[in-house]
């Protein structure tokens, strides 16, 4: 910062017009500020998209984990209800009630976390 001289000097437009050195240090003054503003704006929007972004990485992470637990349980559910049902047709059709009551519940339970992420 530049040292200023000791006199009272009055910054009306008139005065900063007449004094060339003053008018170029309130001139360079309000361009550093504004640029600072500009800069502080800049690193606030820049965080805000980082953590934007941390946000959406978690929510897929999650979906995934949720969609892959839900495919396994579903495979699984399968095997067992052929495993019970042996050769028998009327049990493995009750079992497939079992697994179509499965798949809606698992379908639900997806699209509320879906629902939910959407509306945060």
């Amino acid at each position: 910062m530049p040292n200023l001289p000791t006199t009272r000097y009055v910054t009306t437009p008139a005065a900063l017009m007449s004094n060339p050195s003053l008018h170029e240090l309130v001139l360079r003054r309000r361009v550093d500020h504004a640029v600072q503003q500009i800069a502080a704006q800049t690193r606030v929007r820049a965080a805000a998209v980082r953590a934007d972004a941390a946000v959406a990485e978690a929510k897929i992470a999650a979906a995934a984990h949720v969609t892959r637990e839900a495919a396994v349980s579903a495979t699984m559910l399968r095997h067992y209800a052929e495993s019970l049902a042996g050769g028998d047709a009327l049990l493995r059709d009750e079992l497939r009630g079992y697994e179509a009551l499965f798949h809606a519940g698992a379908s639900q339970a997806l699209a509320d976390l879906f629902t939910t992420y959407r509306d945060r």
